[in-house]
């Protein structure tokens, strides 16, 4: 299990500490964070974690939608989950993302563009954080019926 590639470049900017992994899955980014010196909080809606007898990685089965941040964390992940979310469920996890950051805290997220919220959930990033970076990806998904993923990655922090 390989973690999102653009990783190596996130942690450029993102100070050790504590991270959140928001829909974390079967846990490839929080495993690669821990790796990396990173207390993880990994959170999913589903329990098919495969690293629960790490250390450095706390995992959690929640709803996202329902979750109260306790902790300020100097990395939050949020990969490939706000499409799913949508986007009024997204502008509250904003709101909570704004408050759990550190003051130098990094938040990175992945958006499908080919998904109709996606332009609304870019709106909101613009409203809520500022950019540092970011990337856009075409991936030729060859599975069963072959079709193009257009991926925008995107690192940003709180405006100030």
């Amino acid at each position: 299990m390989k973690a999102d590639k653009y990783l190596e470049k996130v942690l450029k900017y993102a100070q050790k500490g504590v991270a959140l992994d928001l829909g974390t899955g079967k846990g490839r980014n929080a495993l690669f964070l821990a790796k990396n010196r990173f207390k993880v909080e990994a959170i999913d809606k589903r329990d098919v974690f495969i690293n629960k007898n790490n250390p450095l990685i706390d995992f959690k089965v929640a709803d996202i939608n329902n979750l109260e941040f306790e902790k300020k964390y100097s990395l939050i992940l949020a990969i490939f989950l706000l499409n799913l979310l949508g986007v009024l469920n997204t502008q509250k996890l904003f709101v909570k993302i704004k408050k759990a950051l550190l003051p130098k805290g990094i938040f990175y997220l992945t958006l499908f563009l080919e998904k109709k919220n996606s332009i609304e959930i870019l709106k909101l990033v613009k409203n809520y954080f500022q950019i540092i970076e970011s990337e856009l990806e075409i991936i030729e998904d060859k599975h069963d019926v072959p079709h193009t993923h257009y991926v925008l990655r995107i690192i940003v922090k709180n405006k100030k």
